[in-house]
């Protein structure tokens, strides 16, 4: 927050915040903060006629491209669809 009078302290607004200050959005694309004016307050006794200009910001959210592992991963004897077992314990006769 700033004042474009250096006389003016912005401890002297009132800030109401709502919901919408929080953008919410989960898939790609934009999504608006939400924040007006009117969530503002002027609370000086020594400036009366105060304007609040509001650069509201957004989240952005770009879709991302999967990568699949890489082959080398696997173990060159096993394909995809081979079965895999799970090692049996040895036992003394």
């Amino acid at each position: 927050m700033a004042a474009d009078n250096a006389l003016y302290n912005t401890a002297d607004v009132a800030e109401t915040p709502t919901d919408a200050w929080t953008a919410k959005g989960t898939n790609a694309g934009k999504y608006q903060v939400g924040i007006k004016s009117g969530d503002f307050k002027n609370t000086s006794v020594n400036f009366t006629n105060v304007a609040f200009v509001i650069a509201d910001g957004e989240l952005e959210i770009t879709r991302s491209p999967i990568r699949s592992p890489s082959p080398s991963w696997r173990s060159p004897t096993m394909s995809p669809m081979t079965p895999r077992s799970t090692p049996s314990r040895a036992t003394r006769p």
